[in-house]
């Protein structure tokens, strides 16, 4: 694993991860993913920090952002008590995970075999996800790109029907 890659135990929103697809029917097709980290899971939370700060200091990310951390730097890890008008945000923090159309995420399972059945595996289910943090220059912001590697699914869904249905 590399060093900006960490696996954290999250559930899943929005989990475009079976098929890529378009932003408001515009842009390339991606895989996507929002992850609910519980602001509880103090280990979690700690690593995503600690891979943020790396991040932060890598010689690549801040020649990226010419040559310092850019004063308004949107963070990945985003607070969903005050972000997010959403029931199935409160008590947690949020990031978005994309990854390209040929870059097709693995999803397996915990004995690392292969899931296929997209019925297992869907918005509002409990998972283990590997992302990469890296840093990113875009037209109207300095920030990150979180790119998702993985995930294991715990095949616990969640009980809210609005994240639970599968898209």
């Amino acid at each position: 694993m590399n060093a900006n890659e960490i696996i954290i135990p999250c559930r899943l929103s929005y989990a475009n991860i079976w098929e890529p697809k378009q932003v408001n029917g515009t842009g390339d097709p991606k895989y996507s993913c929002c992850l609910l980290i519980k602001k509880s899971d103090t280990a979690a939370i700690a690593k995503l920090k600690a891979a943020i700060e790396a991040v932060k200091k890598d010689p690549r990310a801040l020649a990226r952002w010419g040559g310092s951390v850019p004063k308004n730097l949107k963070l990945p890890l985003r607070d969903g008590d005050t972000e997010k008008d959403d029931e199935n945000y409160e008590g947690c923090y949020f990031l978005n995970a994309n990854a390209s159309e040929n870059r097709r995420p693995k999803i397996i399972d915990r004995a690392c075999n292969d899931v296929l059945d997209q019925d297992e595996v869907y918005s509002g289910c409990y998972a283990k996800v590997k992302i990469g943090l890296f840093s990113a220059i875009r037209a109207s912001a300095q920030g990150w790109r979180s790119s998702r590697k993985s995930a294991t699914a715990s095949g616990s869904p969640a009980a809210t029907p609005r994240t639970a249905s599968r898209s």
